[in-house]
């Protein structure tokens, strides 16, 4: 899997925040357009909790990060629709390591990185054998 946000479209509800946060003491849009994780492995801990591997790329610094992935299903519409479920994944990080090292006496150090997405779940669909032939 690999997860690419771009770093322009960071909203925020404060145009002030907004700005601090693509300027050059954090994300940098001009010179870093691009966030992007890309996973290495996927451990199941539950039926519906995962922890997801890989490494995180800012601001030109890429580091091993372990995101924590919930499933929670959503309703269907109809009865004849797949099932849908909500996918949400969230890693705490220094931002100092990724270069994000001003204001820190306003802005904790630690922060936490969360996705959501929404996915549809197949289920796996055995072949049928007829006369011993698939």
């Amino acid at each position: 899997t690999m997860v690419v946000i771009k770093t322009a479209s960071v909203e925020t509800r404060s145009a002030f925040i907004r700005n601090m946060v693509k300027g050059e003491n954090f994300f940098d849009v001009e010179n870093n357009p691009e966030i992007l994780f890309v996973s290495k492995r996927l451990d199941w801990t539950s039926a519906n909790t995962a922890e997801l591997r890989g490494d995180l790329t800012m601001r030109g610094a890429t580091k091993p990060v372990t995101f924590h992935v919930s499933l929670k299903p959503i309703k269907a519409a109809n009865l004849n629709q797949a099932e849908k479920v909500q996918v949400k994944a969230t890693a705490n990080l220094s931002r100092s390591e990724f270069g994000m090292t001003s204001l820190t006496s306003l802005i904790s150090d630690e922060v936490q990185l969360c996705m959501t997405a929404e996915a549809t779940k197949y289920e796996e669909i055995k072949a049928r054998t007829e006369n011993g032939k698939d």
